[in-house]
């Protein structure tokens, strides 16, 4: 850590992709290079990124059924996932990656990624190229609708290079983030974020302090208790926390290279510690539109908190 520290405060963030380029080999090139499709599909749209921190349980997710949306990781678990009709999901967590046929709570996960397939919808999933050996041996790709991204580059204060799903794009401490960054991607120019509670450090302080509270949307089945505790135990309270700076600092980050692109990133958390963003009630969204001489539009400028 101190290493690269002090290679970045002598060369610079904004240097540091430069200085140690990443390479995609020639298949995975070729397997990215098909999010060409998605560039700008959304131009000037509005979409939904929907986080699994505990405040969505106090929100009304079916509104979200006509809407776009995106889902992560184990979005299934929630209670109201088939409500959302979900259009994109997002897996990055390489974590999720390696299941052992062996193993109760790594096929309870397995039935978990399935699930995002639900009756009459099958939502576009990005999974990190990571996952493409699980992908194969699982044959989710003759199920699902797959498509894969590359992370790594390093993501720095004045970001402001274009994120390009058909190379490789920033490195992020959430999923949520790169479900961000493919909006962008996709030509959004209205992203809101729910279920962005951002207190997953305090679910690691209660496990180190032994309790048994989870911030989750969804209920922690015993099998995936499992799981975790893989995660947690190898995994000390400093760095959580600095992970934790990292996640918060980058909302930041992603708020400034948005507003420079004139697309407005808001959170309608119902809670949470996120502050860097403007804010905004998730039910106000819905409210009754107010008319224009062009005929009926919402005017976000007039409904949101700026938080700057």
């Amino acid at each position: 850590m101190a290493i690269v520290d002090a290679i970045k405060e002598t060369i610079g963030d904004k240097n540091l992709n430069r200085l140690k380029p990443l390479k995609l080999d020639g298949n995975k090139k070729k397997i990215i290079s098909k999010n060409i499709k998605f560039k700008n599909l959304h131009r000037g749209e509005r979409c939904f990124i929907i986080g699994n921190g505990p405040s969505t349980q106090l929100q009304d997710l079916s509104l979200l059924k006509e809407e776009i949306t995106f889902t992560v990781n184990q979005a299934p678990r929630n209670k109201q996932f088939e409500s959302i009709n979900t259009t994109y999901h997002v897996w990055s967590d390489a974590i999720f990656f390696n299941i052992d046929r062996n193993k109760h709570e790594d096929m309870e996960l397995l039935k978990i990624i399935k699930a995002v397939n639900v009756a009459n919808n099958k939502p576009d999933i990005f999974y990190q190229i990571g996952a493409l050996n699980m992908v194969n041996e699982f044959n989710l790709d003759f199920e699902q609708k797959v498509n894969y991204f590359q992370e790594g580059l390093n993501f720095y204060d004045g970001y402001d290079e274009v994120i390009d799903f058909t190379s490789i794009v920033p490195f992020f401490t959430t999923v949520v983030q790169y479900a961000v960054s493919l909006a962008i991607y996709m030509g959004f120019s209205e992203i809101y974020l729910l279920g962005c509670d951002c207190t997953g450090f305090i679910m690691h302080a209660e496990h180190v302090m032994q309790s048994n509270e989870f911030q989750y949307s969804y209920e922690v089945s015993e099998n995936e208790k499992k799981r975790m505790e893989k995660t947690t135990l190898s995994t000390s309270m400093a760095d959580v926390l600095y992970g934790h700076w990292r996640l918060l600092n980058n909302y930041k980050i992603l708020n400034n290279y948005c507003k420079k692109r004139n697309i407005n990133l808001i959170n309608c958390t119902g809670g949470g510690v996120l502050e860097s963003l403007s804010t905004m009630k998730y039910e106000d969204i819905f409210a009754p539109r107010t008319r224009t001489d062009n005929g009926i539009r919402f005017d976000i400028k007039n409904n949101f908190e700026n938080n700057d």
